[in-house]
């Protein structure tokens, strides 16, 4: 009986894994992704230009959490 139970379960383990190791099904025409376009110099001034203000965002209330620290490049200041 435990044998059984113990090859079983082998069984299963090994079938799952060979499914889990398939190639992903082809997306219909309807759903395709479009590729994202390639980054810019401008992208990436805009993306600095967020990070900046969502660093304002959070270190502009009187006090800043100490875990906050480490993700703002400069210490918050306190300023509001």
């Amino acid at each position: 009986m435990a044998k059984s139970l113990v090859l079983t379960i082998c069984l299963l383990l090994a079938g799952v894994t060979a499914w889990a190791q398939s190639p992903p099904a082809e997306t219909p025409a309807n759903h395709q992704t479009a590729a994202a376009p390639p980054s810019t110099k401008d992208d990436a001034a805009a993306m600095r230009q967020e990070i900046e203000q969502l660093k304002q965002t959070l270190c502009g209330s009187d006090e800043c959490h100490p875990m906050m620290l480490p993700v703002a490049a400069k210490p918050c200041t306190g300023g509001g």
